[in-house]
């Protein structure tokens, strides 16, 4: 698109928003179920500019059996917009795809497996450009009535194209759970994350406590405390957290319902958590 400096017009003059969408849900078969959003956002004669988004995502739902399902998703978007940090206008396109497969056994056993694709392309080309990679598998499952853990280990490589740079990240943790009524449960937490980049390598610690508890059948509180403690190169540093989630689900009708969630907390791999 061409670029057009707004930073002189009136702040009285009215911006123009256009918008529009289209979503199809389709039931191929009893068990096989189909699902296509499309999505124009774009925002002209603002006086921070002019920007825009396409954005479109399908996804497959299979079930197998009773117990076994498996997702395809595919998504596409390609945006013009402001960069955080330089201010600059830039035009990208942001695709990929995902494949999960997860299989039940028991009332509350479950084993799945993922794998992910994503790719980020600006135009012209710059550093942030990359290819990502990614594969997780989980497990969850329950000794007794009273006793239970769930295990997840994923792996990421992060490719970043101009800067002929990889960054390997291999992460697990595991929970050890005990219900103490059946809307309650409480468990013990321990998560490792290790990252490989091309100058230094970071190990990241994170035990934590917390809770689980459905106060009713459609509303849920889960709270956990924690602790991050990090060391790379002849470094470390550590912080306590907290992570805090809430939801609330509404039945507008038979066929439509809305959840509210709520969440805070810090994530272990974003770069504020490693400053």
């Amino acid at each position: 698109p061409e670029y057009n400096d707004r930073s002189t017009i009136d702040d009285e003059e009215n911006s123009l928003e256009h918008n529009g969408s289209l979503r199809a849900h389709v039931q191929a078969s009893p068990r096989v179920i189909m699902d296509l959003s499309l999505n124009y956002d774009g925002h002209d004669s603002d006086v921070a500019n002019e920007s825009w988004e396409h954005t479109g995502r399908f996804t497959t739902t299979v079930d197998f059996s009773d117990r076994t399902r498996a997702e395809l998703g595919l998504n596409y978007a390609e945006t013009y917009s402001r960069r955080q940090f330089s201010g600059e206008y830039r035009e990208y396109t942001d695709s990929g795809g995902s494949v999960e497969l997860t299989h039940q056994f028991g009332q509350h056993n479950k084993v799945g497996l993922s794998l992910d694709y994503a790719t980020v392309d600006y135009e012209p080309p710059m550093t942030d450009d990359y290819q990502e990679y990614s594969a997780s598998t989980s497990l969850a499952y329950w000794f007794s009535n009273l006793w239970g853990m769930d295990v997840t280990v994923d792996y990421e490589k992060t490719d970043y194209d101009l800067l002929d740079t990889v960054v390997d990240t291999w992460s697990g943790n595991i929970r050890l759970l005990r219900r103490l009524s059946p809307y309650f449960l409480g468990y013990f937490k321990y998560e490792h994350i290790y990252t490989q980049r091309e100058l230094y390598d970071v190990n990241m610690y994170i035990p934590s406590v917390g809770f689980d508890w459905n106060v009713t059948e459609d509303a849920g509180v889960s709270l956990g405390a924690g602790y991050i403690f990090q060391d790379w190169e002849e470094e470390n540093d550590g912080r306590f957290f907290v992570d805090a989630n809430v939801f609330k689900g509404v039945d507008l009708s038979r066929n439509a319902r809305i959840v509210f969630t709520a969440t805070s907390g810090i994530d272990p791999t974003s770069d504020d958590a490693s400053e």
